[in-house]
């Protein structure tokens, strides 16, 4: 739209008798329009409507519960199964965006409860977890 403004202001302009005339012309209009001739951009975020889908998905009555537990279970099972890999981090975001899981038992100021020994076994007592986590801060 600017471009078009800016060429038909340089073709009609008296002043312009040359192809050079017409360049500068042109030019100059362009430097003083630069301004509107940039938009910000905002980025749009990915929507996630799988949990939307499954629930307009549903026809009956009798299979909603089904159909919502084995949602669930199976998002759940796929946190646990990353919780404790190299994707931790993904998981933690992901409990952290719908648990708000990083405000859980937030007075004791840890927010790992849980760790996985080296025998593959969950550890789930505060004072292992803490005396678990001081040795290997103390290896590193």
């Amino acid at each position: 739209m600017i471009g078009k403004e800016i060429t038909e202001a340089s073709v009609l302009d008296k002043d312009v008798t040359t192809a050079t005339d017409l360049i500068k012309t042109f030019l100059q209009l362009k430097k003083l329009k630069r301004k509107r001739a940039f938009l910000r951009i905002k980025p749009k975020r990915a929507k996630k409507d799988i949990y939307k889908n499954l629930l307009l998905s549903i026809t009956e009555e009798d299979t909603l519960k089904e159909t919502l537990n084995a949602y669930w279970n199976n998002f759940w099972q796929e946190i646990e199964a990353i919780r404790y890999s190299p994707l931790s981090k993904e998981a933690f975001n992901t409990l952290k965006s719908i648990c708000k899981y990083h405000l859980f038992e937030k007075r004791d100021g840890s927010i790992v409860n849980q760790v996985l020994g080296e025998n593959g076994e969950i550890i789930t007592d505060p004072i292992k977890v803490s005396s678990t986590l001081i040795e290997v801060l103390k290896e590193i």
